[in-house]
């Protein structure tokens, strides 16, 4: 008699590559799929961008009672929080695979912009228990910023940006390349499409039906288009035949086909290098190392200065302006792409 399956049995059949269609039926490579569904994961992680977020600062002021800086202090420990955190979400990552990663991040997206739709009454309910609604308040939203800074503009983009750098290898310039525009100009959109979701739904309405798209709509969405590595599926990166792989080149280069037999190479006289400057330069650095150069510490300055800056204009500016009924054509030159 055979036995059942067995729950962990059907868990993994939930998640194979093949289901529910098989990525190697495509009549094209399906990494150009690929880069469509990462590209659309990245502009659904927008609820959790400071660019997305922003549209939300005055309603959340109003309703919270909080001041500008208690509210920027909010979103800035929130987002520290969020920083030290993703580290473990690469780990997670690298463990369970880019198919169940998009699936919790979009869930846990749209439980914490659910939660964040009621901040208001929790900050209320919480108050009667002795800290003041302003005290409660700040600490919701610090703790809601960190979920929503964590799932959306750490683990959701985290997860998109790896599985796309999976399936391609020699074209990944030109995949990333591809991608890049269509999110940036979705991310510079975004205050104009979220502010008129605002205007129709509401602050809370709105942060609710977004918690349905993403946490139900985005996550079944992963499920059904994400998949690991081209590997798991029967194919090779890029789109190449296996002619092409390096497994199947003889010592020479050249590809070897169906009835063909390894020759020995011709041997070939190299030059070594007589100067310093034709030595070979090395590209790789250890953590230690890198932590080491100023060079490293330089990129990574910049970068955070930019981050920062961006942030607090993106975050208090933009939601100031769009408040201004006089200001909005201004705001709409200001962002569009």
């Amino acid at each position: 008699m055979q036995s059942e399956p067995s729950k962990k049995q059907v868990m993994g059949w939930l998640w194979h590559s093949d289901l529910p269609f098989k990525p190697a039926s495509f009549p094209f490579h399906y990494g150009w799929l690929i880069l469509i569904v990462s590209t659309i994961g990245l502009v659904m992680s927008a609820p959790g961008q400071t660019i997305g977020v922003s549209v939300f600062t005055e309603s959340l002021l109003d309703v919270t009672g909080l001041s500008r800086v208690q509210f920027s202090n909010a979103y800035l420990m929130g987002t520290l929080g969020s920083g030290l955190l993703l580290p473990y979400a690469g780990t997670v990552l690298d463990r369970i695979g880019v198919r169940k990663s998009v699936v919790a991040s979009s869930i846990g997206l749209g439980a914490v912009l659910a939660l964040l739709s009621q901040v208001d009454v929790m900050a209320l309910q919480v108050s009667r228990l002795g800290p003041s609604k302003e005290i409660a308040a700040y600490a919701l939203l610090t703790a809601g910023f960190l979920g929503l800074r964590f799932t959306g503009q750490g683990a959701l983009t985290l997860t998109c940006r790896t599985m796309l750098g999976r399936w391609f290898e020699r074209r990944r310039g030109l995949a990333s390349s591809i991608s890049a525009p269509f999110a940036s100009v979705s991310f510079a959109s975004s205050p104009l499409l979220l502010g008129g979701w605002v205007a129709g739904s509401g602050w809370r309405g709105a942060w609710q039906e977004m918690a349905l798209l993403i946490g139900i709509g985005m996550a079944a969405f992963g499920w059904l288009f994400f998949r690991e590595d081209p590997e798991s599926c029967g194919l090779q990166m890029d789109g190449e035949s296996p002619a092409n792989s390096i497994e199947d080149l003889d010592p020479t280069g050249t590809a070897l086909g169906d009835g063909a037999t390894e020759v020995d190479p011709i041997p070939t006289t190299r030059t070594q290098p007589t100067s310093p400057s034709s030595s070979p330069i090395k590209s790789d650095a250890t953590r230690a190392e890198a932590l080491r150069s100023a060079g490293f510490w330089l990129i990574t300055l910049g970068i955070a200065n930019h981050a920062m800056v961006g942030t607090g204009i993106a975050l208090q500016g933009i939601g100031h302006t769009s408040c201004l009924p006089a200001q909005r054509p201004s705001l709409g030159a200001m962002l569009n792409p």
